[in-house]
């Protein structure tokens, strides 16, 4: 069967085709984890100074291009500005690394790593709420995951925002990337929708909505969801530079939408930080412009704006303005109607007191350690195996292997081809939680950021759209390495799909989307309940994605002993089929080479190593066939 009728069979909304289960998935499976905490209890100093400490190492400021940029993005900060001062002011408020959940709602792009690993680096690894464009495509299933992970009596941080590209001579919308020769647009997804709205606006074409295409319907979304500005795009004397304003306000209403929909949620409190991203070339920093930095209660009401004190020297901030910190009451928002008849007007006076620098972390790493030396080096920073949760682990899920084990493994294995981290570049497909992060954290350090594909339950929603942006950005004579899957938890004492979380007494469900789908899905097939897409809901698409694509499985987890055991494993085979027909629809775009690791992530407690069950590791040619099984070499 062609992958792309397998596609249509799999995305068909019916209970009569469910699969039974599989026999002899055993192949060759061990165990052993990643370390990295979402939330680092213990810590002791300032955290302004590791800040400051952390900074140390980015480039000088580059005062010609810091004046180009701030003449046309008047209002950014740098990332280093940005960074100190929103840490400073919540350090004020009690919000430390110690009880604070990082949130994180970008584009699928690598360049928009920078500002989410500067400030992973402070706060531990992030929940993934963003998609394309930086539209909060996880929703209100992935808001409601992420609040649950929230340290007890603690905190989140959520960051969100489009992001948008500069060149060395101020071409707005494009930028330059490490390794490739031509100047790259930016953001691909932001003006692909802008040329579809254009498209409309001047020349007449039809709206054509796909959010039913489970292969890219994120752009579908990106592209509903820009409708209303394209009065306000047309009359801009510079589109490229209004277009990621028109997304944020955009993405601001649906954002609103999701906190307000879950804001009882909310623990202790949360900070809410928006604005626009402004990627530069990888010898220069990066910028960003602040629109909201709003403070919420733990009633869910927005008790401060703390905007203002982003606008000042970090030094005045706090002795100037003490007394004269604004509160602001609750706007609540509806949803934007996609019609082209609600067409906004640009923004008057925009301008508010800007100023800019930026971070500097490149996608693609270069030097003279080789990978499987760096894959060394940094594995001796992990914690030492627990040999009593390695037998449970394996006794659980034989064939899976450590991912310090994985790693050392894979990197070998594509040296062997060729592949170094400074001719590959990485994308992933992997659930929003953060402890999906871990995985894809030690994959970071070796080939540097990754392009996320992924959204809840890792099933690859960036779609067709993600990809073709994707091989765009790997280097030139280049390869890229994709790795994707859906991830489960065990606890300490084996109870599988749940897992013990740092600051959380009690132990939560891992992974969250899969179980709400599996339940959903169990309803049907024992309780009679009729089968409801809700695709067309942007406040919650993705989650309605997956369970519309794992109702193909209901007889095989019905019939499974251990239903939870088995659930990432159906997970699986969901998206291999749709990673595959990405793959097969976006072969044209590869390079030198494709390398696709797939397989189960197995996530701990804070104190244990994570696994992976590797299924699938494959190299595809420029062609795009697959001319190695490179699995066996993971045995």
């Amino acid at each position: 069967m062609k992958v792309s009728n397998a596609l249509i069979l799999l995305s068909a909304s019916s209970t009569t085709a469910f699969q039974p289960v599989p026999v002899n998935r055993v192949s060759s499976r061990q165990f052993s984890p990643s370390t990295q905490l979402n939330v680092k209890p213990g810590e002791t100093g300032s955290v302004v100074e590791k800040v400051k400490e952390m900074f140390k190492g980015k480039p000088a400021e580059n005062e010609e291009f810091d004046r180009m940029v701030k003449k046309n993005f008047p209002g950014a900060i740098s990332n280093k500005d940005l960074a100190t001062r929103v840490v400073e002011l919540l350090e004020e408020k009690g919000v430390s690394p110690a009880n604070t959940l990082l949130c994180t709602s970008l584009c699928a792009d690598e360049l928009a790593r920078v500002l989410e690993d500067e400030f992973v680096d402070i706060y531990g690894n992030n929940f993934n709420l963003g998609g394309l464009s930086g539209f909060p495509f996880a929703g209100n299933t992935g808001w409601g995951a992420m609040s649950a992970h929230v340290p007890d009596n603690g905190y989140c941080l959520l960051i969100h925002g489009p992001h948008v590209g500069i060149t060395k001579d101020g071409v707005i919308g494009k930028v330059e990337r490490s390794g490739i020769a031509l100047v790259d647009n930016c953001c691909g997804s932001a003006i692909a929708a802008s040329n579809y709205l254009k498209g409309i606006t001047d020349g007449g074409a039809s709206i054509t909505p796909k959010l039913q295409q489970f292969s890219d319907f994120q752009q579908g979304a990106v592209q509903e969801l820009i409708l209303p500005f394209g009065k306000r795009l047309g009359r801009a004397e510079n589109r490229m530079r209004e277009l990621p304003y028109a997304l944020y306000d955009s993405q601001e209403v649906l954002v609103t939408d999701i906190i307000n929909t879950g804001k009882s949620s909310i623990k202790q409190g949360l900070a809410v930080l928006g604005g626009i991203q402004i990627n530069t070339a990888p010898d220069t920093l990066d910028y960003f412009h602040p629109l909201r930095f709003d403070y919420y209660d733990s009633e869910g009401n927005l008790a401060e704006n703390l905007l203002p004190y982003l606008s000042y020297c970090l030094s005045l901030a706090h002795e100037a303005t003490q007394s004269k910190r604004m509160k602001i009451p609750v706007a609540t928002t509806a949803l934007l109607a996609a019609s082209t008849n609600a067409f906004q007007h640009s923004r008057a006076g925009r301008v508010t007191t800007r100023s800019f620098s930026p971070s500097t972390r490149l996608n693609i790493l270069a030097g003279t350690e080789s990978a499987s030396e760096r894959v060394a080096r940094v594995m001796k920073t992990r914690p030492e195996e627990n040999s009593s949760m390695d037998a449970l682990v394996k006794e659980n899920f034989p064939g899976a292997i450590s991912n310090k084990e994985l790693e050392t493994k894979v990197a070998k294995a594509l040296e062997r081809l060729g592949i170094t981290p400074a001719n590959t570049l990485l994308a992933t497909s992997l659930c929003c939680d953060e402890l999906a992060r871990n995985l894809e954290d030690d994959f970071n350090t070796v080939y540097g950021h990754n392009f996320n594909l992924g959204g809840l339950s890792g099933f690859p929603f960036a779609g067709n759209t993600g990809f073709g942006a994707m091989s765009a950005h790997v280097p030139d004579d280049g390869y890229c390495l994709l790795i994707h899957g859906p991830h489960v938890g065990i606890t300490k004492d084996g109870i599988i799909g749940k897992v013990e979380r740092s600051g959380i007494a009690l132990v939560d469900s891992c992974c969250g989307s899969a179980i709400a789908a599996s339940n959903y899905l169990k309803s049907i097939t024992d309780g009679g309940m009729k089968i409801n897409p809700k695709l067309q809901q942007f406040s919650d698409f993705q989650q309605g994605a997956v369970q519309e694509l794992i109702l193909p499985f209901g007889k095989r987890l019905n019939e499974a002993k251990d239903r939870m055991k088995e659930l990432p494993y159906a997970l699986y085979d969901s998206q291999d089929i749709l990673v595959r027909d990405i793959i097969n629809t976006g072969k044209g775009g590869i390079k030198k080479g494709l390398v696709l690791l797939s397989g189960i992530q197995i996530n701990t407690g804070p104190e244990t190593l994570d696994y992976f069950h590797p299924l699938r590791f494959e190299f595809y040619d420029e062609n795009g066939k697959v001319t190695q099984d490179l699995l066996p070499q993971l045995k």
